[in-house]
């Protein structure tokens, strides 16, 4: 963002204009300047504190709940790495699930976390997949207990492959094509209150 860069600048040149009159008035200036040097590096340490966490908050908010669908493992990887060469910080199940029982809870967060859930189609996820149910009954109750208004459902197919009857309702993108890939990082900006 241009007003972040902005800020960035701003801030490390308050810093380094507090620092250097601090140093020039502690030779031969009156305590008193050197209280308001001090002051102004201070804020532009504070600014740059403050653009630090506001930049990983919008990481978190930008975060993509990744449902694979049985799909092939390197096709749904090549996905996640997409989406973060666009920005986004994807958490795919499969690889970033912890194993065991924990996983429903690394899932829970995940989703928590999550603005948009994408489910990844291709020929081997079929309606037939009673994982496929099993993660979107559970994505809509954690959104709808959540009150997530903002969180969106997007089927993304990776080859031409019919929508299973679960995702019917929803809009599919496919994104095996770069027409589709880009209407995907449009909706997915859109959604993340990018302009």
């Amino acid at each position: 963002m241009k007003s972040e860069t902005f800020y960035e600048m701003l801030s490390v040149a308050l810093v380094i204009i507090g620092l250097s009159a601090w140093l020039m008035e502690s030779r031969n200036g009156p305590p008193l300047n050197m209280n308001w040097a001090l002051m102004i590096a201070f804020g532009g340490t504070a600014m740059r504190v403050w653009l630090t966490r506001q930049r990983q908050a919008r990481r978190r908010l930008r975060r993509v709940f990744i449902h694979t669908a049985q799909t092939d493992p390197a096709k749904a990887t090549q996905m996640a790495q997409w989406l973060r060469e666009c920005g986004f910080n994807p958490w795919l199940d499969t690889t970033d699930a912890q194993s065991g029982q924990v996983a429903s809870l690394s899932i829970d967060k995940a989703l928590d976390e999550s603005g948009a859930a994408l489910f990844l189609l291709s020929p081997g996820s079929d309606g037939n997949d009673g994982d496929l149910t099993a993660t979107l009954t559970r994505v809509l109750t954690r959104m709808h207990d959540l009150d997530k208004t903002r969180t969106a459902i997007i089927p993304v197919l990776l080859d031409e492959v019919a929508i299973p009857r679960e995702l019917a309702d929803y809009q599919p993108i496919p994104a095996y094509t770069e027409l589709g890939r880009r209407q995907l990082e449009k909706r997915l900006e859109y959604l993340f209150g990018a302009t």
